[in-house]
């Protein structure tokens, strides 16, 4: 009996010393509804989160607190996926949608005035609009050039630049927090996995290569960290080891991961309780591999630091 206490004794000291990560999450559920809700985004404030909201007869476009509330819709009439993304300022946001049936466009909305303006005007598909943080330039996916790739134009929809070269598909563009680079989803080297490209399309470098897709990375704050859906679950990868870390473990589907402006938010569009809601997740710890002799460190060299050599 004495030897069997002194084990437990000696493997509870022991478990103190090793790294761990409680499994305890804040864990919140914003929308409940039958609609399927996807794509939630942050503004600028962190007070709310814009999303889209599917039925069989419409794709609209809805504001939910963070708080918790009821959420109301944005009445923009535009069809389509409905991607979007805030400007800096939190007057206006932008979008895809289809103006007149044909491929998608993007769409500038003012929400105080209602003004829409139409950015793009092409044949090929325009879509996927990611603001630059200073609000000067936006991001977007486009078959404009025959593939599927990125490209960047000012935020008024002048001057559009291909940023990434045809290699396979890409698209789900992101701007890093410092505005130097641009993450995006691609299956140019097999598999579908997250890409940083520099906003001068150098320093091109993979930041997973897990087996099967990994989609629609977010940012950290401090640009040190990506989150990103994969197989269902949520995972966050460290932009200086590569070291992966899976955030959620559910036997559904979610994904669609967006970090709050203050960094202690995840939003995602998870079917735990049903149809695609809108849910918010804030880990005890600080996102990020954690280990006996570093922890999340805010000062982290930003992802656009780091390129393959």
């Amino acid at each position: 009996m004495c030897q069997w206490v002194m084990l437990h004794v000696l493997l509870f000291f022991a478990s103190l010393a090793l790294p761990h990560r409680s499994a305890a999450q804040e864990l919140r559920q914003l929308t409940n509804d039958p609609a399927w809700d996807y794509h939630p985004v942050f503004s600028p404030s962190g007070t709310e989160i814009l999303f889209t909201s599917r039925t069989a007869e419409s794709t609209r476009l809805f504001l939910v607190p963070v708080a918790g509330g009821a959420a109301r819709r944005v009445p923009v009439d535009l069809t389509g996926d409905l991607y979007t993304d805030w400007a800096p300022d939190g007057r206006s946001i932008v979008l895809d949608a289809r103006g007149g049936g044909g491929p998608p466009d993007i769409y500038r909305y003012w929400l105080e005035s209602g003004e829409v303006r139409r950015l793009t005007d092409h044949p090929g598909m325009d879509g996927h609009p990611s603001f630059s943080p200073s609000g000067d330039r936006i991001a977007f996916t486009s078959m404009r050039s025959g593939s599927l790739d990125i490209w960047i134009m000012d935020a008024d929809g002048r001057n559009p630049v291909r940023l990434t070269d045809g290699s396979g598909s890409d698209w789900h563009p992101q701007w890093a927090p410092d505005g130097e680079s641009v993450l995006f989803t691609s299956n140019r080297g097999g598999d579908e996995d997250i890409w940083v490209i520099r906003r001068d399309g150098t320093h091109l470098r993979r930041l997973t290569s897990r087996q099967g897709r990994d989609d629609r990375g977010s940012w950290s704050p401090d640009g040190s960290r990506v989150v990103f859906g994969s197989g269902g679950d949520l995972w966050l990868v460290d932009c200086r080891s590569g070291e992966l870390e899976r955030l959620t473990d559910f036997p559904g589907d979610e994904g669609n991961p967006a970090w709050s402006p203050d960094g202690r938010l995840i939003a995602f569009a998870s079917d735990r309780a049903g149809t695609p809601d809108i849910w918010v997740l804030a880990p005890t710890m600080p996102p990020g591999p954690v280990s006996n002799e570093r922890a999340f460190r805010p000062q982290s060299p930003p992802c656009s630091l780091w390129s393959e050599r």
